[in-house]
Parts: C-alpha cells; structure tokens; sequence
C-alpha cells in the first residue's frame, strides 16, 4: 500500500516541512495527508525510509536481504 503511494504521488518532491527528533541527526519530513493517512520520510544509513500513519495503524517499507547480493522490499504493518 505505502509503496503504491508513494510511486503514484512521487515521493521525490519536496516535504511540506521537515521535523526534528530527540535526535540532532535525524530529522523527519513529511509529505503529504491523504485519506487520513500521513506519510513520513527519513533518512537511516543513507537510503530513505517511508513511513505512513493511518489513525492507529502504521506502516514502513523496508529492504530485506534474500541472500548474496539480493534485496527486496518488504512492507511492515503495526496497530495500536
């Protein structure tokens, strides 16, 4: 789902604002509300990591390792 969002509304474009965290070297953009879910992006070792807030229920695309030289996207969804 988030992964589908995120191609369809280009999550390449620029936040609306960025936040900051408890954490000097990490801050938190986010992009857009849609349908009540807010989606987040930051930055861990490099490579973006999205993160959308659905009212309770959350989820984060990720890479996983597959074995030697493999990765693939894995989606990661958490309620309250």
């Amino acid at each position: 789902m988030l992964a589908s969002l995120c191609i369809v509304t280009g999550c390449a474009q620029p936040a609306m604002y960025t936040s900051t965290t408890p954490n000097p070297a990490i801050a938190v953009d986010t992009l857009f509300t849609y349908d009540g879910c807010t989606v987040y992006r930051f930055q861990d070792g490099g490579h973006a990591v999205y993160y959308a807030n659905c009212g309770g229920t959350a989820s984060t695309d990720q890479e996983v390792s597959c074995g030697r030289n493999c990765t693939r996207p894995e989606t990661v969804i958490t309620r309250r």
